[in-house]
């Protein structure tokens, strides 16, 4: 699935947004906000083996249990997710607030920006800092001006021709964004006549 807004729906079960789940499903450009997971595990994604999250933005999810963002792992195997952000979501216990691993599964996280100390020094490139919303009481997931999340990626092959969740060129400045949209600096426009 790309650039798509996944949004205020439930589930009892693991995955109230999403369950990717086996053959190589992923997500690529993407919000996933306001869902839940009544009974369980994965408020936001169920995030199952060989399956993938890219330049996704998981906020404002809650699931019972573990992983309100993010649960990796439904059975054995691994999972990826890539310049995300997963901040803001709530389980139980609260180490698991916004990404939970089943016991046995390998959670890859890269060059993401995640509020969950459990993933220091796992992976590469990852932030451990808010990543600056514009307005969250409005639930606008860009990123502020001064959002550690701007140009702090790693750019993929996939990126080539591709757009984020407004539409606008993937990588912008050189440099992807962490998350669903890419950052336009605000700048003048000067125009010369010949």
């Amino acid at each position: 699935m790309n650039n798509c807004t996944i949004s205020d729906n439930s589930a009892s079960y693991f995955g109230g947004g999403v369950r990717l789940d086996g053959g190589n499903a992923a997500l690529k450009n993407c919000l996933i906000t306001r869902n839940i997971s009544t009974n369980s595990r994965a408020g936001g994604v169920l995030l199952g083996g060989g399956c993938a999250v890219n330049n996704c933005t998981v906020v404002s999810n809650w699931a019972k249990t573990a992983g309100g963002g993010i649960y990796f792992g439904s059975s054995a195997g691994s999972g990826t997710a890539n310049n995300c952000i997963v901040w803001g979501n709530i389980g139980s216990p609260s180490s698991n607030n916004d990404i939970g691993v089943n016991s046995g599964f390998i959670a890859d996280i890269n060059y993401s920006c995640v509020n969950s100390t459990q993933f220091i020094g796992l992976g590469q490139g990852n932030i451990y800092a808010n990543p600056l919303f514009v307005d969250t009481n409005t639930a606008n997931y860009r990123l502020a001006a001064n959002s550690p999340c701007i140009n702090t990626g790693t750019n993929e092959s996939w990126m080539t021709g591709a757009f984020d969740l407004d539409g606008r060129t993937r990588i912008r400045y050189g440099i992807v964004d962490i998350g669903a949209y890419e950052t336009i600096y605000d700048g003048t426009i000067y125009r010369m006549g010949f």
